[in-house]
């Protein structure tokens, strides 16, 4: 895929050095195309007070002249031989070599001479003879030399077959197809014979027909001649920007990525002796269980494999990146395609409860009143799962410059954050677990994949900004939560510290200096280096709508309370719930059905995606309150659910963080494709859409087992001897579900004697002979073994122990690895 340059790219790329361009009026074009990406209004200007002399040599910017044209049509004037002959002279070429030396022509010889082919093969020669005394470079055998990319180049374009139906007479019996074909067929032979550099792609630039000429038939739009111009800067710069620049890696055109680091390789090693070495462990282990252990084995062996996948699918040219093309057809297709397939997979959730599980209810009434499935399970999941099959087709059309498909998505972002602070607060309102081990399985389980991507792909953990948000909403629910956990039931307590909260997070993300502090010492300290910007804006999007869902959360477990409660122990505030609550939930119904509407009118009226972004953090929560009440307002609608959507919900936070890498491409930038299928278009029924059809299912089953694999070795991780506390895949349990998990014990079924003892037992004949010697022989001849026995009971007995290796591990990672510069 091309990187669209800039003026600010091009002179980084060119540091003072002259981009020439020799040739006719074709060339001329280029020539202006790369003039007005350096100075777009003042290019246009020379352009237009050029137009009174076409034949003459131009140079732009007026005096410094960093782009240099050169009227050439024949290809044999004395300029072309004095710039072939500066290449020849090392003194000069060292002193003020070209960047890049771009030649082209053809048209006028087809059309003045009589011979064309022969006069069109001499001056080519004549070129060429230049170029092997100066030692002709080529890119196939002389690839990029790190700082300089592929070193000061000749370039020739092929000559532009016109549009003939477009030509005027003379100029159609002139320039005829076999004339032209005859004059390229003498490039070809150059081509392959002595490295000659031609830009071939130049002639798929006008596959488009008549849409890419001008009335004259004979030149090229301006759209098209951008596209030249970027081809050719992407072919002389990408490959010493792409070891200067930090991702995204855009420019995967005709460069070769960085080479890899120690960390990369070291990364792989360790993966494979990790998974080897639990395998060990468990071996050795008194306690181990070889089923268990296997999955664990297993499932780092997934989550290696998915890693090295990654790498090759977008940091090496094994598979192709493709640009982007948004079109309206393609975007409603694929959302046609997810509604059919929601539609014809709706099931009852009914079969998910248990009769011996459902809570007691103490009469009909309340049961007709209120149904515990509201905002259940398979609610929360099928919501995640359909809005992360929206959020996969916004990404994948490239629709983000539409300003309305870009306000629905912003409000899905939301809306996972509301489930965030709504889920969390749940359960530490009803369960009371503030313990270490609740807070390590929900940090580690969100961030694993997004914490070892970086060290695979040279990026940063906050590229991935979903499971950061949702950590560090998390951490926020857990400290206001747990802050005077003993007076969470005084409902004016409670909300007053929810407020207090929020101004204390509003606070600490807008204060100048804060964040900037906290990251400049995590730069010092740990060598991280994150867009301080970037997260700012992430903060500030969404700050206040977790609270919105703490609340919900909370306001629906004290009704449940209330409605659940014997009416003869009501006070007054429950009998008024008692009394009104099928009014309020009817005029609570109303208000959401006319909540849907005045937003999308209200969002219309803003000018841009901007000053939505302004609003945003305000009235989000309105329409994620009135989808809750809406899914919720009959039994029926909270008894089905989607199968499909919840299958994709239980592995969303995969999907998002895997599809940077092998489903879009180039860290999100252009997509993914296998390049056996011929881009017949931008659409996606062209070439690109059996890419999308290939890569799309393989992308979502490794999603899937990457969330499998990570819930286990969270699990193992966290709690090493049992897998009963287990942290579900996405969902924290519901307030009111009957299905809970109880507040974790160690488990005590094993003899103390047994499991805490570092003595050898009897599962160990080497250790029981060596112990007939005594303990102090043991020490001395077995130090390592006793070492590693003592370190890996520290490991499975101490949780504190185990967060601190893993947090030791990352911080080495971090001081020896190597960041591009940035941009």
């Amino acid at each position: 895929m091309l990187h669209d340059y800039n003026g600010h790219d091009v002179e980084t790329c060119s540091q003072g050095r002259e981009i020439a361009f020799i040739g006719d009026s074709n060339i001329r074009q280029i020539f202006w195309a790369t003039a007005r990406k350096l100075d777009y209004l003042n290019a246009v200007r020379e352009q237009r007070l050029a137009e009174s002399n076409k034949h003459a040599d131009l140079g732009f910017p007026p005096g410094a002249e960093v782009l240099k044209f050169i009227w050439d049509p024949y290809l044999n004037g004395s300029s072309l031989q004095q710039e072939l002959l500066r290449r020849h002279d090392d003194t000069v070429r060292a002193r003020n070599g070209r960047l890049v030396l771009l030649i082209g022509g053809g048209l006028w010889h087809a059309r003045y001479l009589h011979n064309p082919g022969k006069h069109f093969r001499a001056a080519i020669a004549h070129i060429t003879s230049y170029m092997d005394l100066s030692g002709a470079l080529d890119m196939a055998t002389q690839p990029g030399s790190g700082s300089e990319g592929v070193g000061d180049q000749v370039f020739f374009a092929p000559v532009q077959m016109p549009y003939f139906d477009l030509l005027e007479p003379d100029r159609a019996a002139a320039l005829t197809p076999n004339r032209i074909r005859e004059m390229n067929d003498c490039l070809e032979q150059l081509y392959g014979g002595k490295g000659l550099h031609v830009l071939w792609s130049y002639l798929h630039t006008t596959s488009q027909g008549r849409a890419a000429f001008r009335n004259d038939g004979l030149h090229v739009t301006d759209s098209v001649a951008d596209t030249q111009a970027d081809i050719l800067l992407n072919i002389r710069c990408n490959d010493k920007a792409v070891r200067t620049h930090k991702y995204p890696y855009d420019r995967t055109c005709c460069m070769s990525y960085t080479p890899y680091t120690p960390v990369q390789f070291v990364g792989l090693f360790v993966g494979i002796c990790i998974a080897l070495g639990t395998l060990w462990l468990r071996i050795k282990s008194v306690t181990f269980d070889r089923k268990r252990g296997l999955s664990v084995l297993m499932a780092l062996y997934t989550l290696t494999i998915a890693l090295f996948y990654c790498f090759c699918a977008d940091r090496t040219h094994v598979f192709n990146k493709v640009t982007k093309h948004y079109t309206a057809p393609d975007f409603s297709i694929l959302c046609y395609i997810i509604l059919a397939l929601g539609a014809i997979s709706i099931r009852s959730s009914i079969r998910r409860f248990e009769p011996s599980r459902e809570p007691e209810r103490t009469s009909a009434s309340t049961c007709s009143q209120f149904d515990e499935s509201f905002l259940s399970r398979d609610q929360t999941e099928e919501w995640k799962g359909w809005m992360q099959f929206v959020v996969l087709v916004y990404h994948y059309t490239g629709a983000s410059q539409q300003p309305e498909i870009y306000k629905f998505v912003r409000l899905l972002v939301a809306s996972y954050l509301f489930l965030t602070g709504y889920g969390h607060a749940a359960f530490f309102y009803e369960k009371q677990n503030y313990s270490l081990k609740r807070v390590a399985m929900v940090l580690v389980r969100l961030n694993l994949l997004s914490c070892a991507l970086p060290y695979t792909m040279r990026t940063e953990y906050l590229f991935y900004y979903f499971a950061p948000l949702s950590s560090f909403w998390f951490l926020v629910v857990y400290l206001t939560m747990r802050f005077c956990q003993s007076r969470n039931a005084q409902l004016g307590f409670l909300v007053a510290k929810l407020v207090v909260s929020a101004v204390l997070v509003v606070s600490f993300t807008k204060t100048p200096g804060i964040l900037e502090a906290i990251f400049k010492m995590l730069q010092v300290t740990c060598n991280i280096h994150w867009n301080l910007k970037e997260w700012r804006f992430r903060l500030e999007l969404d700050q206040y709508v977790v609270f919105v869902g703490m609340l919900a959360a909370i306001a629906y477990a004290r009704i449940s309370a209330i409605l659940a409660t014997p009416a003869a122990s009501d006070d007054v505030p429950q009998r008024l719930v008692r009394r009104y609550f099928l009014l309020t939930r009817s005029i609570v119904t109303a208000v959401s059905l006319l909540t849907m509407p005045a937003y999308w009118f209200l969002t219309n009226r803003l000018a841009d995606k901007y000053a939505y972004n302004a609003w945003h953090p305000y009235i989000s929560p309105l329409p994620i309150l009135a989808f809750v009440v809406l899914r919720n307002s009959h039994a029926q609608l909270r008894r089905h659910h989607t199968v499909i959507y919840a299958w994709l919900g239980r592995c969303s936070l995969e999907t998002f963080t895997l599809q940077f890498h092998i489903w879009l491409a180039a860290d999100t930038k252009g997509l993914l494709s296998t390049g056996l299928f011929r881009d017949r278009g931008e659409g996606f029924l062209s070439g690109r859409g059996c890419d999308f059809v290939l890569l799309t299912p393989l992308f979502l089953w490794i999603s899937c087992k990457v969330a499998t694999a990570t819930a286990r070795i969270t699990t193992s991780l966290v709690d090493v001897d049992t897998a009963k506390d287990a942290l579900p895949i996405h969902k924290a349990v519901q307030p009111g579900n009957s299905n809970k998990i109880a507040p974790h014990k160690h488990r005590s079924d094993t003899p103390p004697a047994r499991r805490d003892s570092l003595l050898p037992t009897r599962e160990n004949h080497d250790t029981l002979s060596i112990n007939a010697f005594g303990m102090r022989q043991l020490r001395i001849c077995k130090a390592p073994e006793f070492v590693m026995r003592a370190v890996g009971q520290r490991w499975r007995t101490d949780l504190r122990f185990r967060l601190l290796v893993l947090g030791l591990g990352m911080w080495v990672l971090n001081m020896i690895s190597t960041r591009p510069g940035a941009d």
